[in-house]
């Protein structure tokens, strides 16, 4: 599933990760799972951050992304779905987490936010 993908993912590169965001920090990458285009969700994961990590997010990673590789052409693609679809995950998606989030952010000596994009961005 995509959390234990997550976390392997977190475990091979954590310290690179890390390093290369602050060479001198010594800690430690945390996941959590949320849904881009769920306030409730994103409130949901800010309180968690609020409550087991003193409310102060270093980095934001914005890595959602969906429909990339589709062969839908402009004239035909189905707007009530999948276009709405893309739209809110890939543009407002990692709007609404940066606005969620951004509170958390400004606590931290030194907030980074990481949009990550693909070819089709």
């Amino acid at each position: 599933d995509n959390r234990s993908r997550g976390e392997e993912a977190i475990l091979h590169q954590q310290k690179d990760l890390i390093g290369n965001i602050n060479p001198s920090s010594t800690g430690v990458l945390h996941l959590i799972q949320l849904d881009v285009t769920s306030e409730a969700s994103i409130a949901e994961a800010k309180g968690t951050i609020e409550r087991d990590f003193g409310g102060v997010l270093d980095v934001l990673v914005n890595n959602a992304g969906i429909h990339y590789d589709s062969h839908q052409t402009p004239s035909t693609a189905d707007l009530h779905q999948y276009v709405q679809e893309t739209l809110d995950t890939n543009l407002l998606g990692p709007w609404r987490c940066i606005q969620g989030f951004l509170p958390l952010l400004q606590k931290s000596k030194n907030p980074r936010i990481v949009n990550v994009s693909s070819g089709s961005g």
